[in-house]
Order: C-alpha cells, then sequence, then structure tokens
C-alpha cells in the first residue's frame, strides 16, 4: 500500500486509490512485486558476434523523456553480453543509412558510456553479463516508418576493427545491417530493465504469474531469508529492501556475493 497525504496526486499512473480515511488517501500498487522475486537474464534473440568476443543480443525502439523536460525522444536500445574479460575498449559505431547504406546520420561512442550516470566501458565490464547501449534517434528518419541501421565495433585510435558474424547481413562496408519495420509505432512504456553495480543488464520477467512458480519462500527472520529457487535460465534473486553493507548470501551452500539491483535494492546470483 502507499499512503500518501489526500490532496497528492499518485507517484504513477499504475496507483489506484482504494481509500480515504481522515484525510489520508491510501493508493495501491497495481504493480508490486513480491519480496522475493527474479529477474531473468535476456535470451538472444540475435545471434550476432563481434571479433568473437562482443555479442549483441537484442534491440527495441521505445520512447524516454529527456532530462530537460522536452517532448519524449526515441531512443535505439541495443543489449550486449561477453562471456570472457575484454582487455581493450571498444568504440560503437552507429549509421543510420539510406538504402544504398549511405549515412544519413551516425553515433559514435564508447561502448558503455551511457549507463545512467555511470561510465563503463568495454574494460571495465564484469564477464560473463550483459549489458545495454543507447542511441538517440533523429527524428527525422522515423517518418518513413522503416528505421535501416549499420552497426560496427572498432577502437578509433588503432584502427582495429572487430569483424561481425552471425545472422544479421553484412554490407560492403563490413557493418552489421538491421532494418526496423514500423518505427513510427513506438510507444512509451515503463522501463523494464535493471541494473547491477557493475551495470549489468537483468530483464524482469514479463510474466508475473512465473514468480510463485520459480521462487518459494521459506523463512523470513528478518535477518535472515531462505528460498527454494528453481529457474530455467540465469537470473538474479531480489530482496526487494535496501542494499546495506553486511548481508552475506549462500546459494547451495556455497558462498556468493551480494550486490545491488536498480541501485538500492539486493541481488544475488542464481544459476
Amino acid at each position: 500500500m502507499l499512503v500518501r497525504s489526500e490532496n497528492a496526486s499518485p507517484l504513477a499512473q499504475y496507483y489506484t486509490q482504494v481509500a480515504s480515511v481522515e484525510g489520508v488517501s491510501i493508493f495501491k500498487n497495481e504493480q508490486a512485486r513480491p519480496r522475493l522475486f527474479s529477474i531473468t537474464a535476456p535470451e538472444a534473440n540475435i545471434h550476432q558476434t563481434f571479433g568473437g568476443q562482443l555479442s549483441l543480443l537484442d534491440y527495441s525502439l521505445s520512447k524516454v523523456q529527456s532530462e530537460e523536460g522536452d517532448s519524449p525522444r526515441t531512443v535505439l536500445q541495443t543489449w550486449w553480453g561477453c562471456q570472457d574479460p575484454i582487455p581493450k575498449n571498444y568504440t560503437l559505431y552507429i549509421h543510420y543509412v539510406d538504402k544504398a547504406g549511405e549515412i544519413l546520420a551516425q553515433d559514435d561512442h564508447l561502448l558503455g558510456i551511457r549507463f545512467p550516470h555511470r561510465r563503463l566501458p568495454t574494460s571495465q565490464w564484469k564477464c560473463p553479463g550483459y549489458f545495454r547501449d543507447v542511441s538517440y534517434v533523429p527524428s527525422n528518419l522515423l517518418k518513413e516508418g522503416k528505421l535501416r541501421v549499420a552497426f560496427g565495433v572498432w577502437i578509433p585510435e588503432t584502427g582495429e576493427r572487430l569483424s561481425p558474424s552471425g545472422e544479421l547481413p553484412i554490407d560492403q562496408y563490413g557493418r552489421a545491417r538491421l532494418e526496423i519495420e514500423g518505427a513510427w509505432g513506438v510507444k512509451t512504456s515503463p522501463e523494464e530493465v535493471l541494473f547491477d553495480e557493475y551495470g549489468r543488464m537483468w530483464i524482469d520477467s514479463s510474466e508475473p504469474s512465473s514468480y510463485s512458480e520459480t521462487v518459494r519462500l521459506l523463512y523470513y527472520k528478518g535477518d535472515r531469508i531462505g528460498a527454494d529457487v528453481a529457474l530455467k535460465r540465469d537470473s538474479v534473486l531480489v530482496h526487494s529492501t535496501n542494499y546495506v553493507s553486511g548481508w552475506r548470501a549462500t546459494v547451495d551452500d556455497v558462498p556468493v556475493p551480494v550486490f545491488r539491483v536498480a541501485d538500492f535494492l539486493q541481488g544475488v546470483f542464481v544459476p
């Protein structure tokens, strides 16, 4: 329950007022999560690698509100993965192109530099792990209804390039090509991507009913929590209280670290 003063408005659209007593209104959070829940690592919808070091897992278009309070901007989110530590810092170049592959606009930046309020170049990635990158799409390119994107990964200082291989077609310039249909239909939706303290990305399950099937609370005694967890994929078990130092965790009696999720919750990696 969310309790606020009677003349205050809800924090978000999914809070519903259920009662008002003596000048205090009570709101129900329609999207409230259980105290313990799993966040599942993303499955690869795109099988594309660059130099065998970086994997492009998926992409999405969404609208975000700019910090300046202007109208929402469309962003291209690309989700990346790594298995082994990456000793170098790679730059991602994103070319928005026409049918012939000629550049209409481009966005070159260090992979990982655009995490919220942090800089996380690839040499600092904790592998295996998952990461999100963001590119702002020029609004004039969305009018056609099809967005054409060409990707490449390199080190500008040395010219070293990572060769792409996988499902995406490779154009004459050695770039991985991607065409996104229906770009005009992008809708604003609640962010469902959470980050741990290393900037790794985890995607919240789209089926809330799956929580009760995979996470079963055994006991909760204030400073001791036990749960039986059965998961189909690598996941993070989240305890929805504030992260504080001093907590310890084990998975099958093996000590594991406790890390921050979404900047303030407690998470434990569960295979």
